[in-house]
């Protein structure tokens, strides 16, 4: 069923990070208005001078003063290029106080103007006032998540259309540049990278000829949030760092230090904090020296605790917020409240949520004091979320809970079904039994409904999601049907809207829903479609995520090679990305596969297999994929993937017959799941381990670890879980009986049908038993170890100390200090050994058993 909960993001606590808009048009009243000494032009540049300030208030007081003036005096132009400000003022005032602009009408504020322009055929009044309808539609509102709609999209796109024409046909050639520069920003909150990028390259091009620099910067930054949006982070970065240059060349620390902002942002999200602390601290060194709004001067905070967190420097962080704080709260008392979210958020930077709980009450507080209820509600997601950091999760779902009936009492729809969104979030964070799935599923289908009240599309798509999500962990029978019902017009809403990674989202759980019907072919068409977005916009690790579902897909219909072929090209796209994490899931798919063709090689005995090239071969591949799993995410710190990659190794050497070496591994895994609470893989680890234990005879401590596990399953109410379990007690004791006629189980029971956590990578089964080791002959084992152990110590030059049991993938060695190991022990012991040596035994003791072995034959 599907994999996680795509969409699932946190709200930002103070909005979404470098949301302020660039106002990238520079309206350039002080220049172009300069000559004239009228009142009305002195009210327009004092006006452009607020709204640059982000002082809302004080712009459209001196915009309305300066649109009377113009349309007193008959100047057209002037009138057209006040509504400007005015529109853009107001828009700004409404996000900074994070209200609702749906009381502006453009048309209607721009209509009298309109009319007269065109009744005058004035095109440069035109040209300006179709310019203008581009800003207001081009910046959304509240509803909509202050990202235009596709159909806001589109008129504004007609509208900067009209207005290039208009002032191309005027010889207007900056203007020009700036209405491109206009629609490429447009293009980027939604429309295709292809067509941003394009825009944004006109709009370079022109300002380029016409030597402005900001207006070259401005474009630079428009191309690189191109590049984001095909999600290509590297290229991004590249020119982003690139328009820095050219802005702050112009002089304009305005534009710089928002850009500045969205090059952290990028940073933080590329997981490479110190370069984004760096530009985090002049960030905020801007912020202060222009004295910005509170609430930019916290989110700018906000952006150096993330960064200094991410260096591991999480007291400098508190230290800033802090500071922060004593700023804001001489401020307002609104402005106190944005600072205490600042100092919650740096304490649960310091894994002191308790801390951070003081500071969510005080600012709850506050804002009810001031009978701020929007700012309330938004404060309720921080408290959720701290409190998920107390493991509270019933004071947890109350915050959410609370958010909901505050939304409610704003007769806000939209923000109705942001909280029951975060109602769905803690219920699926959590664990997901019977009660929490069927109240999550309720969150997400009346989030829809809100959505549609509130007639937002992108909500919509994005709640049906949740609902797909839901259905997907469902185990009942029409689940299925109804998820893919769901996730399918999910997916029609994300294409009408252009929203590309909504789109993916929608195709990865309708191939997720039509795997779970046995649907092979149809959920391989879905992800095909998946990988071919991806695929045309150039982001390999995206498409890389497609071809993994794609193995899993040839998993499930047994087609074992074509699984194999993916999971092999799923790991070579990820280790060219470096995203080492995705890079091991792909190996244990990979593993998976070749399992599953030991499997089949099998028929019947394991001493027998054993004995076959061919499920040797795939056995020298499965080892190589598990050892490439562990060594992926060894540095990352993931207990999860660690502990899923140990228990397919511990696979692995079960289908080889070494059952010791398996029990050993299998033992470490259901210790790193037992570390991150994962009750349902540690079932399926000791279903292993019993198997591996009965594979050695002892019978009665199998039959005990077997007992246990049916146990655990029972008190997680995992049915699936529970019948593995007594299956594995059933085969115990059946080989207890026939243990005197049987030499070994099948190796058919080695994989069991796949339902396990998602910890374990889907981890299913048992462990095949092997046929009993032979008495050993030949080499003195004694001596053997220590004359390998030497041979070791030099192959690798590792400073740390190495024992006999230590996988030596892990102790440093590499693909090419394999191939020495090999060369110098078979010269060391005159024996021809397999260039996989390492693979197949990947620590001293196994390699020493080998050649024990291979000695006495």
């Amino acid at each position: 069923m599907a994999q996680g909960f795509p969409l699932l993001e946190p709200r930002a606590p103070l909005g979404e990070v470098c949301r302020t808009p660039l106002l990238a048009e520079r309206h350039e009243a002080e220049n172009r208005f300069a000559s004239k000494s009228s009142e009305a032009a002195k009210q327009l540049i004092a006006a452009e001078g607020h709204l640059n300030k982000l002082q809302g208030d004080g712009a459209i007081t001196a915009a309305e003063a300066a649109l009377k003036a113009f349309r007193s005096a008959g100047d057209a132009v002037g009138s057209a290029e006040s509504l400007r400000v005015l529109a853009k003022a107001q828009q700004v005032q409404a996000y900074l106080d994070d209200e609702d602009a749906r009381a502006l009408n453009p048309a209607e504020l721009f209509s009298e103007d309109f009319e007269k322009a065109k009744s005058s055929n004035d095109q440069t009044a035109q040209a300006v006032l179709q310019l203008g309808l581009l800003d207001i539609l081009s910046f959304g509102t509240a509803a909509t998540g202050w990202v235009p709609s596709r159909a806001t999209r589109d008129k504004a796109l007609e509208a900067g259309n009209e207005a290039f024409q208009l002032f191309q046909s005027i010889g207007d050639s900056r203007l020009q540049a700036m209405t491109k520069l206009e629609i490429s920003l447009l293009l980027s909150k939604g429309a295709s990278p292809k067509s941003a990028f394009q825009a944004a390259t006109e709009a370079l091009e022109m300002f380029t000829s016409l030597g402005e620099k900001l207006g070259m910067g401005l474009a630079l930054h428009a191309i690189a949030a191109s590049h984001v949006m095909a999600k290509d982070y590297d290229l991004a970065m590249k020119k982003g760092l690139e328009a820095l240059e050219l802005i702050r060349a112009s002089g304009d620390k305005r534009a710089e230090v928002v850009l500045l902002e969205t090059l952290v942002s990028w940073s933080v999200t590329q997981e490479k904090p110190h370069k984004a602390l760096v530009m985090a601290k002049e960030a905020l060194a801007l912020r202060l020296e222009l004295e910005a709004p509170p609430l930019e001067e916290a989110r700018s905070c906000l952006l150096l605790v993330e960064a200094l967190a991410g260096v591991k420097k999480v007291r400098r962080g508190l230290k800033a917020a802090e500071e922060c704080l004593n700023r804001l709260k001489k401020v307002s008392d609104r402005a106190h409240v944005y600072g205490l979210v600042v100092v919650a958020t740096a304490q649960l930077k310091r894994d002191h949520p308790e801390l951070a709980l003081t500071a969510t009450d005080e600012a709850i507080d506050i804002a009810r004091e001031i009978g701020d209820k929007r700012l309330e509600t938004t404060l309720q997601y921080l408290h959720a979320e701290v409190n998920v950091q107390l493991q509270s999760r019933q004071d947890a779902l109350e915050a959410a809970e609370d958010a909901c009936a505050l939304a409610e009492d704003l007769q806000d729809k939209k923000e109705e079904g942001d909280a029951e969104c975060l109602l769905f979030s803690l219920l699926a964070r959590g664990t997901l039994d019977r009660p929490s799935l069927l109240k999550g599923l309720k969150s997400a289908t009346k989030a829809r409904e809100l959505y549609q009240k509130a007639q937002y599309r992108l909500g919509e798509a994005k709640a049906l999601v949740h609902k797909a999500s839901i259905l997907g962990v469902d185990s009942a029978p029409t689940s299925a049907e109804e998820m893919l019902s769901v996730a399918a017009e999910a997916h029609d809403i994300f294409e009408e809207q252009e929203h590309i990674g909504g789109q993916s989202a929608a195709l990865q759980l309708v191939t997720e829903a039509q795997l779970a019907k046995e649907n092979f072919d149809e959920a391989a068409s879905a992800a095909k479609d998946r990988r071919a977005i991806w695929k045309g916009l150039g982001c390999r690790k995206e498409e890389g995520d497609a071809v993994l579902q794609l193995a899993r897909i040839h998993l499930g219909s047994t087609d074992y090679d074509a699984a194999e072929k993916h999971g092999l090209e799923a790991q070579k796209i990820f280790q060219e990305v470096g995203d080492k994490a995705a890079e091991s899931v792909a190996c244990v798919h990979l593993a998976q596969a070749c399992l599953k063709k030991m499997s089949n090689e099998a028929e019947g005995e394991t001493k027998e297999a054993l004995a076959s090239s061919t499920y040797r071969a795939s056995a020298e591949r499965a080892m190589r994929a598990v050892n490439d799993a562990i060594t992926a995410c060894r540095h990352l710190g993931s207990k999860q993937l660690r502990a899923g990659a140990l228990f397919w190794r511990a696979q692995v050497l079960g289908f080889r017959g070494r059952l010791e070496e398996a029990l050993r591994v299998v033992v470490d895994a259901e210790k790193c799941f037992e570390s991150i609470q994962s009750g349902s893989a540690m079932v399926q680890c000791k279903v292993l381990a019993a198997d591996c234990l009965a594979g050695l005879k002892h019978y009665d401590e199998a039959k005990e670890v077997a007992d246990q596990a049916i146990k655990q399953a029972s008190g997680l109410h995992d049915r699936q879980a529970e019948g593995q379990a007594k299956s594995c007690l059933e085969r115990i004791e059946k080989a207890e009986k026939k243990s005197k006629e049987v030499v070994a189980p099948p190796v058919q029971a080695a994989i069991a049908t796949e339902a396990a956590a998602p910890e374990a990578q889907q981890a299913a089964g048992a462990a095949a038993a092997s046929a009993a080791v032979p008495e050993k002959k030949g080499l003195d084992a004694a001596q053997a170890t220590k004359r390998l152990m030497a041979i070791v110590k030099d192959v690798i030059a590792a400073d740390d100390e190495i024992s006999a049991d230590s996988p030596l993938m892990e102790a440093g060695m590499d693909s090419l200090s394999s191939v020495q190991l090999v060369t110098e022990v078979s010269k060391e012991f005159a024996m021809s050994l397999s260039p996989s040596l390492v693979f197949d035994f990947p620590n001293v003791s196994s390699i020493v058993n080998h050649l024990v072995e291979e000695s006495a034959g």
